[in-house]
């Protein structure tokens, strides 16, 4: 939140800490009342946090009405070795595209998992 503070576009920010990191949401206003855009913010941004050591990041320039992330891919299946295979690979593609920034990996700790389905006629 500090680093987006010194920007001049920076109207507010917030910060959500928990425990595997955290969110700092930053108000860069209305784009009618800034000379730059929020890709050029965010690149800055970007260059700002790309300093801090031991921080995985993502800036986004665009909130896309909540969303984690403007495009999200989740793999599924049992085989982790090839989902991990499969992943790689994507993101090596992914990278090769014009504009794709913040490309990462989150790998979640594996769930159990139960799955029910009920007979609605015996229900």
């Amino acid at each position: 939140a500090a680093l987006a503070s010194t920007m001049p576009e920076t109207k507010a920010t917030t910060a959500y800490p928990n425990a595997s990191g955290g969110r700092i949401y930053v108000d860069i206003g209305k784009s009618t009342e800034r000379q730059r855009s929020a890709a050029d913010i965010a690149k800055e941004l970007r260059e700002k946090v790309g300093r801090l050591v031991g921080a995985e990041y993502v800036v986004l320039d665009d909130l896309n009405n909540g969303a984690q992330k403007p495009v999200q891919i989740r793999f599924y299946g049992t085989d982790t070795r090839k989902l991990q295979q499969i992943t790689q690979d994507f993101q090596k593609t992914m990278a090769g595209i014009k504009g794709a920034v913040d490309i990462g990996y989150s790998e979640q700790d594996p769930q159990n998992e139960l799955q029910i389905e009920l007979d609605s006629g015996l229900a």
